[in-house]
């Protein structure tokens, strides 16, 4: 929008100059004003045809000064043509037409000459520049790092995959799949870390097993994934990314676009720190309380599977007797559980329990709404009971999310009610909108005394 504005400024200026010349005056006539604004009409238009506004075409001067003179060119013939048919050519100045037309190509051609080197500036700077991850064997990342060195999103870390072990075909065994767990671990925490845009996945592509791996492994990643082709189909060209490569797949995208994830961020941040406001008096109370029940601290704090895989440290109240607390092997609350404190029944029931999260989601590790965090070790079992489970880490984890107030809610007795859960869980993650949230957030309170949680 930035381009289309510019040129249609562009355009007008070169119009009013082209007037200056010819007429000596600095007003554009009203039947010239026509005419201006025909050929600004058909330049904008036929702009897409051309690519004259998209990034990657000012990238190379020849090719830009090139599109622009094809698509000016042809507004310029068109605006002729018009005239011609209603039989208003002899009304206009044909050294203004030639003079505005002159005038606009090398104006359109000097700014996108300009736009250049802004753009190649912004990029060096690593002011423009997203970042990739670059994800295979060794011999596929050392292979593609030339044809990529260039390009807007620069890779910004290589994570190495390790040739998959026995199992590899022989004596009519299937080809076993490469491990990548350790590889996914790694990208998880650089998609914490960094303003990650983009996974390029470089598998064996002649190996049907170890393609699969790849994809499966990566898909609850919160950012675009793309399946690079070998090194001699990638053309190298500095295109400010790889969308424009038909030899590149994409295999996901992230289910929130760059705008939404600031809605819900600032969404968060308003309403949370306004609740944290309103109930630090609660908070504190239910502190002293908890003290008084039992001894321990007032909070509970656990590693929880978060954002794009990445764990975090969880803020609850503490709802179970001290000597329970993370210290042996970790087991689900279940009704009746003696490990829970007079207190902690009332927290849990009530799910008061879960008001410290608040300060989470001020740090950014979770969202008001969103897939509700388990544990570590839940997060393992649960991934290897259900395929689509990790796919719910391509957002926030939430205090409170839609499986919640759908009845889905504390023990997970089975595979089937874990299956409901992580069903509700994926369909907010794919059709996440602000109306949502909100509706998520008064159905929470509307529940907030349930006793289905224990």
């Amino acid at each position: 929008m930035v381009f289309q504005s510019s040129d249609l400024t562009i355009i007008i200026a070169a119009a009013l100059a082209a007037v200056s010349l010819r007429f000596g005056q600095s007003e554009l006539p009203d039947d010239y004003a026509v005419l201006v604004a025909l050929g600004a009409f058909a330049f904008l238009f036929l702009g897409p045809m051309f690519r004259t506004h998209r990034p990657e075409s000012m990238s190379d001067p020849v090719t830009a000064v090139r599109r622009v003179a094809s698509s000016w060119g042809l507004a310029v013939l068109l605006v002729i043509a018009l005239s011609f048919a209603a039989k208003t050519s002899g009304q206009y100045s044909r050294i203004w037409l030639g003079s505005w037309a002159l005038l606009g190509f090398v104006a359109l051609g000097s700014v996108r000459l300009f736009y250049r080197y802004v753009l190649t500036w912004l990029r060096e700077t690593g002011r423009l520049c997203g970042h990739s991850v670059l994800v295979g064997p060794t011999d596929r990342i050392e292979a593609l790092l030339p044809y990529l060195s260039d390009r807007e999103n620069a890779v910004l870390a290589t994570v190495a995959v390790a040739p998959r072990g026995s199992g590899d075909g022989g004596d009519g065994a299937a080809p076993a799949a490469p491990d990548l767990r350790d590889a996914v671990r790694e990208i998880a925490v650089l998609c914490t870390r960094y303003r990650i845009d983009q996974v390029l996945l470089a598998p064996p592509l002649d190996d049907d097993a170890a393609l699969e791996a790849y994809v499966g492994a990566t898909r609850f990643l919160p950012v675009a994934v793309k399946i690079l082709p070998p090194p001699g189909v990638l053309r190298r060209r500095s295109d400010f990314g790889l969308t424009d490569d038909p030899a590149v797949i994409t295999v996901a995208r992230p289910p929130l676009a760059e705008m939404d994830r600031t809605v819900k961020r600032l969404f968060d941040i308003v309403v949370g720190s306004a609740l944290l406001v309103v109930l630090s008096p609660l908070l504190l109370l239910l502190a002293a309380l908890i003290r008084l029940d039992s001894p321990g601290p007032a909070l509970f704090r656990q590693r929880r599977g978060g954002f794009g895989k990445a764990s975090f440290t969880v803020l609850k109240f503490r709802t179970l007797h001290v000597t329970e607390d993370g210290t042996g092997p970790l087991q689900q609350v279940t009704r009746r559980d003696p490990r829970v404190t007079r207190m902690g029944r009332f927290l849990r029931a009530s799910s008061l329990d879960e008001l410290p999260q608040l300060i989470n989601v001020l740090r950014g590790e979770m969202s008001l709404v969103g897939p509700r965090p388990h544990a570590l070790v839940h997060d393992t079992a649960f991934s290897e009971q259900v395929e689509s489970y990790m796919a719910r880490h391509r957002v926030k984890p939430g205090m409170t999310g839609l499986a919640q107030v759908t009845g889905l809610r504390g023990e997970v007795p089975d595979v089937e009610t874990l299956q409901r859960r992580i069903e509700q869980d994926l369909y907010y993650v794919e059709n996440w909108s602000l109306a949502l949230d909100i509706k998520i957030l008064v159905l929470t309170a509307i529940k907030l005394a349930g006793r289905d949680v224990y």
